[in-house]
């Protein structure tokens, strides 16, 4: 929201003089003229690992590994064609 009001306040349109991506698909992302581009998390997922680490953690089972989880680039409007 922050970068989107600087933008107004700069008089610089996104998608044609910045290029804007942000995380996890929210709701608003859609709705913004343009809609906003985003990399899509497992959101939930990422939730329930963490959980499931602090509890090992907790039981002291502690085996801290590498944890990845799918991501999905949305292309929408806000990105900029470079030429």
């Amino acid at each position: 929201m922050g970068v989107l009001s600087a933008c107004i306040e700069l008089g610089l349109t996104v998608g044609v003089d910045v290029s804007l991506i942000s995380f996890d698909d929210s709701p608003w992302a859609k709705v913004f003229a343009p809609a906003i581009s985003v990399v899509k998390r497992p959101v939930y997922d990422l939730g329930s690992a963490a959980v499931s680490a602090l509890i090992k953690e907790i039981k002291g089972e502690s085996k801290l590994g590498r944890v990845e989880l799918p991501t999905e680039l949305i292309d929408r409007s806000s990105v900029a064609t470079l030429t």
